[in-house]
């Protein structure tokens, strides 16, 4: 695959694509992903009993929140002897991990809402690297403190070269890599104006009279993922049934999903093209 390499002063976008690993790969992204998570958790939670012992006057330094420090903090963290396992990945993806702390602290004092939560490892996971430490060859993806590449699925080829790559699983055991690329939006051929009415009996209705009916895709599933659902709710908690039964409930949602999305994708492009 041939990308051109990126140009300043133009928009970025993220593209995302499908992925399929082996188990050797699949068991080195969990270890990623929980790395990740432990990092984002351990260091919230140290802010957090440093900010608690400076309100309450047990010590009398406030405690900086800054890319620089939640850096520096990774760095002891990973020097201590219970955490010598944080080394076995990509020590990217962790510097990452950081980052993204200290963004959902920039948010939270400019807005006063959305203070920094811990990371669940029940719900999507997910781990992002930059430029320096993957590289795309063809239709395969090489990263960090994995030897073997990852196949991609190129739906679409890449505007220019990514400067940055997530690579996610979400509820229903999927793999996926987003990559964010410079890319110059061109102009649709499409002619003329075109009102557009939301309905809830038929999707949306044309100023020029055409309608779209409304596909419920829910509802047409809606049989299916009740009964798994209550498979799921008689599974005892705790066991590899139960286990199975939630992935089988994350599927159809996400089957759901897909399907809602692939009709909006196509509507949209029918409007504008």
């Amino acid at each position: 695959m041939e990308v051109t390499m990126p140009s300043k002063g133009l928009p970025v976008k993220g593209f995302k694509y499908r992925i399929y690993v082996n188990q050797d790969q699949a068991a080195h992204l969990a270890k990623l992903f929980g790395c990740c998570r432990y990092v984002y958790n351990t260091l919230l939670g140290r802010l957090k009993t440093a900010y608690s012992d400076y309100t309450t006057g047990v010590v009398s330094v406030k405690p900086a929140i800054s890319a620089t420090s939640l850096s520096a903090m990774l760095t002891v963290l990973k020097h201590e002897p219970d955490h010598i396992w944080l080394n076995e990945v990509s020590s990217v993806a962790l510097q990452q991990a950081t980052r993204h702390l200290d963004q959902a602290y920039q948010t939270f004092f400019k807005t006063k809402k959305g203070f920094p939560r811990f990371k669940s490892k029940h719900v999507k996971q997910s781990a992002n690297f930059t430029a320096s430490s993957f590289s795309v060859e063809g239709n395969m993806l090489k990263i960090a403190r994995l030897d073997q590449p990852i196949k991609i699925k190129l739906s679409r080829p890449l505007p220019s070269a990514p400067t940055s790559c997530t690579i996610s699983r979400n509820q229903a055991g999927q793999y996926y890599v987003s990559f964010v690329c410079q890319y110059q939006p061109t102009r649709s051929n499409g002619t003329g104006i075109i009102g557009v009415d939301a309905g809830i009996t038929d999707l949306a209705v044309m100023s020029d009279g055409t309608y779209i009916p409304n596909p419920r895709h829910y509802v047409k599933s809606q049989r299916k993922l009740a009964k798994a659902q209550r498979k799921a709710s008689r599974a005892k908690k705790g066991s590899k049934n139960r286990m199975k039964a939630n992935l089988r409930v994350a599927r159809i949602h996400n089957r759901i999903a897909n399907q809602r999305q692939d009709f909006l994708h196509k509507l949209s492009s029918r409007l504008v093209g």
